[in-house]
């Protein structure tokens, strides 16, 4: 099985640095990541590199693999222009591989 070239090779513009948030019920801020993506249509934007910073001084793991489930549905949640990377792709054989982790 031949795999699709990453999405950052054949993608003609990329944000290099987006945020996805959680929202109230500590999954996907959607309406957030919706808007993300508008403005990024607004402006030619054809994939993310996407993160959710984690801003206490002392993340424990379960804080990290938390905003990595985020980041991971906002890729899942956007199959037509998937995020190109995230370093969350480093859990991947935690959730199974997204195609767009590479």
């Amino acid at each position: 099985m031949t795999r699709e070239a990453p999405i950052w090779k054949t993608a003609k513009r990329i944000d290099a640095h987006a945020h996805v948030r959680g929202g109230g019920d500590g999954g996907l801020n959607r309406e957030d990541a919706a808007h993300t993506l508008a403005k990024g249509d607004q402006l030619g934007i054809d994939a993310f590199c996407v993160s959710y910073p984690l801003t206490s001084d002392s993340p424990t793991p379960a804080d990290v693999r938390r905003v990595n489930d985020v980041v991971f549905e906002a890729m899942a949640a956007s199959p037509a222009r998937p995020p190109a990377a995230s370093w969350a792709c480093g859990e991947k054989r935690r959730l199974g591989a997204l195609p767009q982790c590479y």
